[in-house]
């Protein structure tokens, strides 16, 4: 039988807390636990990307989020759009068109000078920036693999 030990708190409002100490204790051999059939093959965590309509005109190469299944460019100056991320467009969409958002893996633009030191942020209206922001939310979207290229690594936000 356990053993009950009992354990009270006085917090605003009170809490009670009961422990229980177990009295017998689980052996497992991990060579029998850990091994198993191999699994199939892996994707090599490649580019992934998902189609869905644009809620706006969209930008390419922009941060967007969804919204009711529509993509819209989130900024950093709203906490809910940085919380909601999916990645970035490959490529300009009007409003219901489909947009093509890539959410992870490498993605490449011509257009990009990024110094390779510096993460990627999340900016006003879907801009990629690697400049800090020092208002509304920071939101690292990924970081350069070349001076045209970025790994897309969505992090969690930081209100400032």
């Amino acid at each position: 039988m356990a053993e009950t030990i009992e354990l009270n708190l006085q917090l605003q409002p009170s809490l009670a807390l009961r422990v229980l100490r177990p009295t017998a204790r689980l052996h497992a051999d991990m060579a029998n636990v850990i091994a198993g059939p191999k699994g199939d093959p892996g994707d090599g965590g490649g580019v992934q990307s998902i189609a869905l309509p644009a809620g706006e005109a969209l930008g390419g190469h922009r941060v967007v989020f969804a919204r009711d299944g529509f993509a819209f460019h989130a900024s950093r100056d709203d906490v809910f759009h940085a919380n909601a991320v999916l990645g970035i467009t490959t490529g300009s969409a009007s409003a219901g068109s489909a947009a093509n958002v890539q959410t992870a893996g490498v993605i490449v633009e011509s257009s990009w000078a990024w110094l390779a030191s510096k993460p990627i942020f999340l900016g006003l209206n879907g801009v990629l920036t690697q400049s800090p922001p020092t208002t509304g939310v920071s939101l690292v979207i990924g970081v350069p693999t070349a001076s045209d290229s970025m790994l897309i690594n969505v992090q969690m936000p930081i209100n400032l």
